[in-house]
């Protein structure tokens, strides 16, 4: 007796697992980001706090946007 492989449900879940993997790799390469963000923060001078600020600020929210996705 045959069994019917359906290839269209198939492939959406391995297209899935690999989609959450990527999700996984780019969430911790966020939180990498964020971390050196917030060093650079602390040890660079006043006039650049602001901008690094707002680089922390944009990187904080993609990666909530990102953990939201998981």
């Amino acid at each position: 007796m045959g069994q019917v492989i359906h290839f269209k449900e198939l492939n959406q879940a391995r297209r899935r697992r690999s989609e959450k993997v990527s999700m996984e790799q780019c969430v911790e390469l966020l939180e990498w980001n964020l971390k050196k963000s917030m060093e650079q923060y602390f040890v660079s001078p006043p006039e650049e706090r602001s901008m690094r600020a707002t680089q922390i600020r944009k990187l904080s929210e993609i990666l909530e946007y990102a953990v939201r996705l998981l």
